[in-house]
């Protein structure tokens, strides 16, 4: 162990692509930790500082992938960043708008008592209501007064001036389109904002631990059940819930479910550029006995660009997605197309690396897995530098800017293509015999995002070579690892 201070131990830790202020504050925090404290070497052992640099870089490499993007439960925030999906991942949303008073589409019979029908209106006895038009009213009814529900089904009611009194008769006649207008919180919308940008589906929605099971007639985006995997549960949820969703295109339209039911969001509330989705919630202390519930959404995520057909389309494929991040004019590096190499068989091309990682491999379960597929979602907060390196553990290679090119080189046998001779060294080959023990490991362990779990972290199961182990005295020595981009288990094993 040495005696040397921080600022002597980070004038020599010079580690490329990671800033020195980073090497310090990781320092500070860390330099306790006794698998730290040892491996610090003496001020004039050039071999061990190597070592040590190479020591720190992986710690701190992976220090910055330990934050699984995972799942996270909707929230509301005044400054949220937004997300960047790739690949297929549960998320939670930002709650961009809450609201329980609503406009909502009614026609008037003319009856005795009157009748008023409004498709899955959710409105319970005694609950409050007002009526709006454009034209006019049938005689019994005034825009703007207040009324109370009597005798709700499903789709209609009858009015009363008071919460006992007569039933209100309709006649006459009626011009326009009407509206009834509630705030009695029996209904809440809420706009979930997901991506920020387009995405290319939801396959699931849950709320709490529940997923929704949608079908209910006449409009099959109310939900019919909730589904409780754990308890293997089903709970009748006709008519309680209702999802639509905008992709995110830039240039689309207001959600106009939303918009037909209150004037608080209109036209101009588009959120172009920006996934999100409207929820109706409506109240149940049975299924929502805790109010708003946690809500989550499995998402696919960004179309990307095929080098194949040079079209889009959803894919996971990890060069796919690296690609789509380096061309990123928005969270990226807004690099062009024609800055990457995509020669056939050039060294790095982006084209030879989609078919290499499409490429199927055998379970021993059976059937095959993609090699290697990224399923991740980023924070626009995160650097670029930040999120390409999380995204190079899944291929278990590099990426590069090689000659004014940006390179990619997933893991894989390459034939040799060039031979190095002594004439080809700039300075004296310098020989390690051997590796420093601090440096080995006969097994890898770690974790990945698992869908499983609800795409939350999870351990893999561990690599071992027990070849290894016999040559390190019978000891197992870990190293740990972390693959925050992966979701398959055996994935993980064959990048360990």
């Amino acid at each position: 162990m040495t005696s040397l201070s921080d600022k002597e131990i980070n004038s020599k830790v010079s580690l490329s692509s990671i800033k020195l202020s980073e090497v310090t504050r990781y320092l500070k925090k860390h330099r306790k930790d006794s698998d730290i404290r040892n491996k610090i070497p003496r001020a004039g052992d050039v071999s061990a500082w190597r070592r040590f640099r190479k020591f720190l870089r992986r710690r701190i490499q992976a220090a910055r992938v330990a934050v699984q993007p995972g799942v996270e439960v909707s929230h509301t925030y005044a400054a949220d960043s937004r997300k960047i999906i790739y690949g297929r991942m549960r998320v939670g949303g930002t709650i961009t708008f809450i609201n329980s008073e609503r406009l909502k589409p009614a026609t008037m019979a003319v009856a005795s008592p009157g009748v008023i029908t409004s498709t899955a209106h959710g409105l319970a006895e005694g609950a409050t209501t007002e009526i709006s038009t454009t034209g006019a009213l049938l005689t019994g009814m005034t825009a703007g007064n207040t009324y109370f529900v009597r005798n709700p089904t499903r789709n209609t009611f009858n009015i009363s001036d008071t919460a006992t009194g007569s039933l209100k008769n309709f006649s006459g006649t009626q011009s326009g389109s009407h509206k009834i207008v509630t705030g009695d919180n029996s209904q809440l919308d809420v706009i979930y904002t997901l991506a920020g940008h387009k995405i290319s589906g939801i396959d699931e929605i849950w709320l709490d631990d529940e997923l929704i099971l949608f079908g209910a007639s006449p409009d099959p985006r109310w939900a019919q059940f909730f589904y409780n995997p754990q308890r293997d549960q089903y709970r009748d949820a006709a008519h309680r819930f209702f999802f639509a969703y905008s992709d995110g295109t830039v240039g689309n339209a207001a959600i106009p479910e939303l918009v037909a039911r209150t004037d608080l969001w209109t036209s101009n509330h588009t959120q172009t550029g920006c996934a999100h989705g409207f929820a109706i919630f409506v109240a149940d202390g049975i299924l929502f006995p805790n109010g708003l519930p946690e809500a989550t959404f499995t998402v696919r995520g960004k179309e990307l660009y095929d080098f194949a057909t040079t079209g889009t389309s959803y894919s996971a494929n990890a060069a796919r997605v690296i690609a789509d991040f380096l061309m990123d004019t928005t969270y990226g590096l807004g690099v062009s197309l024609s800055d990457l190499e995509t020669g056939v068989g050039a060294p790095g091309s982006f084209y030879d690396a989609q078919l290499l990682c499409e490429e199927g491999i055998p379970l021993l379960s059976g059937g095959t897995e993609p090699r290697y597929h990224i399923n991740a979602a980023f924070s626009s907060e995160e650097s670029p530098q930040q999120i390409l390196e999380k995204m190079s553990t899944a291929i278990g290679g590099s990426i590069s800017y090689v000659g004014g090119k940006w390179k990619i080189f997933p893991a894989t046998w390459r034939e040799p293509v060039i031979d190095l001779t002594d004439d080809d060294c700039l300075e004296p080959l310098e020989v390690q015999t051997k590796s420093s023990k601090s440096d080995s490991f006969n097994g890898v362990r770690g974790t990945f995002t698992s869908p499983t779990k609800g795409y939350l972290e999870d351990d893999f199961p561990a690599y071992k070579n027990d070849f290894y182990q016999t040559l390190d005295s019978g000891k197992r020595v870990w190293e740990d690892v972390q693959f925050p981009c992966t979701t398959s288990a055996t994935a993980c094993q064959r990048l360990a």
